[in-house]
């Protein structure tokens, strides 16, 4: 079972929730049109029962990813600090049950998939789902902070602390892309659910 989840909420979590180990612009040469930016986080245990409790947790929602969005830059100031930048992937989630939060079942959730390609700047994390986790038609269950609006962006959405992917009657934990498939944490669909 993983046992690590990232704790910079991602960058983006961290314009909601505060920075850890974020780092700016790689040293590594990029094309002059290309901007680098690598993220890193710490993590933590992404266990079910640790998603479930996880303090920040204010969206606990399942369901169906509908649409993916082109990549997306933002950039956002805290008081007294530097810019903060980075890309995410707008996903649309189709919520078909609602654990926690206001998102009514039927409704639209945008979810950052961090991570890309966007305006001169390509922003990477390893500490983040892979992008295939969230392919349209793909079932999920995503444990999220606030919705907010950084930057420029035209709409609300959530940064997810946790996503579990429904494999046939199991949900897998996909919260970290570089967890080898061996060690990821499953639950049935049925037990997960009565836990929530």
């Amino acid at each position: 079972m993983r046992s690590t989840r990232w704790a910079c909420a991602v960058v983006l979590g961290a314009f909601a929730v505060g920075t850890a180990g974020c780092a700016g612009a790689a040293d590594a040469p990029a094309p002059a049109a290309e901007r680098v930016v690598q993220a890193h986080a710490y993590a933590v245990d992404s266990s079910p029962e640790s998603a479930i409790r996880f303090f920040d947790n204010v969206y606990v929602v399942e369901g169906t990813v509908a649409a993916v969005e082109p990549d997306r830059r933002v950039t956002e100031t805290p008081p007294g600090g530097r810019p903060l930048e980075a890309v995410y992937t707008p996903v649309t989630l189709v919520v078909e049950r609602s654990y926690r939060g206001d998102a009514a079942v039927g409704s639209r959730l945008t979810v950052r998939s961090m991570g890309g390609t966007a305006d001169g700047l390509r922003f990477t994390i390893g500490e983040a789902p892979a992008k295939d986790t969230f392919a349209p038609g793909t079932r999920l269950v995503v444990f999220a902070g606030p919705r907010s609006t950084l930057g420029l962006e035209p709409a609300p959405a959530v940064t997810p602390h946790f996503v579990y992917r429904q494999v046939g009657d199991h949900f897998v934990d996909e919260t970290y892309a570089e967890t080898p498939d061996a060690a990821r944490a499953t639950i049935t669909v049925a037990e997960l659910r009565a836990k929530l």
